[in-house]
C-alpha cells in the first residue's frame, strides 16, 4: 500500500465510527505528534472516509494542519469492508494484553532518561 498525502479537509468521518475521541486524548495525540510526526497514515475509503484513524486526523485538523498522510483503500465507504476495517482496527487492539510490571518498568526508565535531558 502506497501512502499518500491529501488535504486534510477532502475527509470525512466515517458516519457509523462509534469511537469518540474527548478532547484531552485529542490533545494527547497532538503532543505525540508534535514530538514524532505522522508515524502512521491514517486509512481511508476510495471516496475520501476515515476508516481506521479518526483521532489522528481529529488532532492534525485540530493543530491546524492543511495535509495528512493517508493510505487509500479500493472500497468506498458504503462497501461493507469499510465497516469490517474500521471494527477490527478498533477492536482487535483491546485483545492485547498488557504486562503492568513490564509497563512500569519502561514508563520509569523514560522518566529517568528525561530527568537527565532536562
Amino acid at each position: 500500500m502506497k501512502v499518500q498525502t491529501v488535504p486534510i479537509d477532502s475527509l470525512t468521518a466515517h458516519p457509523r465510527n462509534y469511537r469518540a475521541h474527548p478532547d484531552a486524548q485529542v490533545a494527547e495525540i497532538g503532543k505525540s505528534l508534535d514530538a514524532f510526526g505522522q508515524y502512521k497514515p491514517v486509512v481511508v475509503s476510495s471516496d475520501n472516509v476515515v476508516l481506521a484513524g479518526h483521532g489522528v486526523w481529529t488532532a492534525q485538523k485540530a493543530r491546524g494542519a492543511t495535509d495528512i498522510d493517508t493510505v487509500r483503500m479500493e472500497f468506498a465507504a458504503s462497501d461493507p469492508r469499510a465497516e469490517k476495517l474500521m471494527v477490527a482496527d478498533n477492536e482487535l487492539s483491546r485483545m492485547a494484553v498488557d504486562d503492568d510490571r513490564a509497563l512500569a518498568a519502561l514508563l520509569a526508565d523514560i522518566q529517568r532518561t528525561e530527568s537527565l535531558d532536562g
